[in-house]
């Protein structure tokens, strides 16, 4: 499933996947808005850079996992089936795939997990994660 933040005033996005509802808070501390002209050396002005939109493909890998690609947000969830009525991040793994196989690389904690409650993803690179779930009352 995909998430695009279309305009730049576009503030967040909610959608239902694998028993949650995953809400994409846009901008995770990347630039929604183009950035002014500037100064070069030399008296050349430099166009503004072009606004950066925030994005994620999200894939339900198996109960409670998602594989989640993608730029500049921040991500919470809720449980939208019966069950547990909250859900925490279990682990929120930064990696790529080679030849079919995760491959992990850093485990994301701390400011970045707000606590475990969220993942952030900053700045305008392209990342994938590993996201496990869980619920609890």
């Amino acid at each position: 499933m995909a998430v695009v933040q279309e305009t730049s005033d576009q503030r967040s996005q909610t959608i239902s996947i694998g028993g949650y509802r995953l809400n994409f808070s846009f901008g995770g501390g990347g630039r929604g808005a183009a950035v002014a002209a500037q100064p070069a050396t030399a008296g050349v002005t430099q166009p503004p850079s072009p606004p950066q939109h925030s994005f994620a493909l999200v894939i339900n890998t198996s109960p409670d996992e998602f594989v989640v690609i993608g730029q500049a947000f921040s991500l919470t969830a809720a449980p939208d089936s019966p069950g547990p009525k909250i859900a925490g991040f279990g682990s929120i793994d930064e990696g790529r795939y080679e030849k079919g196989v995760w491959t992990p690389g850093r485990r994301i904690n701390g400011d970045e997990s707000g606590g475990g409650n969220r993942a952030i993803l900053r700045g305008q690179s392209v990342v994938v994660l590993k996201i496990k779930l869980y619920r609890y009352e």
